[in-house]
């Protein structure tokens, strides 16, 4: 999914990342997926995100378990603990510092 957020959770599902700037690949076999990303860093200066080499970023991951009736249900994991009772991307807790090295 490709969107812009504003606040109060306002996206903009119109919008579109660079198509030249950005790269997804998805992998599956018969047990698992895994799905990884690059995003190149001109479109990162374009847009102001970048810093002194750093960037606030959230990098999250879901842990998908089987339940009942073949419904998989969603861990969520972040690389910073963000202190909130529930997963919630949408707080500046769930965001850390990601250093740029060249």
């Amino acid at each position: 999914m490709d969107f812009i957020a504003y606040l109060n959770k306002n996206f903009d599902f119109n919008w579109e990342w660079p198509k030249n700037e950005i790269t997804v690949k998805l992998y599956i076999d018969c047990n698992s997926f895994t799905l990884e990303g690059a995003i190149g860093l001109a479109s990162l200066r374009k847009f102001n995100l970048i810093k002194n080499n750093t960037i606030e970023t959230g990098i999250f991951r879901a842990k998908y378990n089987k339940r009942e009736n073949l419904i998989f249900e969603p861990t969520w994991l972040s690389w910073v603990n963000p202190q909130t009772k529930t997963p919630n991307f949408h707080t500046t807790s769930s965001f850390g510092i990601l250093n740029i090295i060249k």
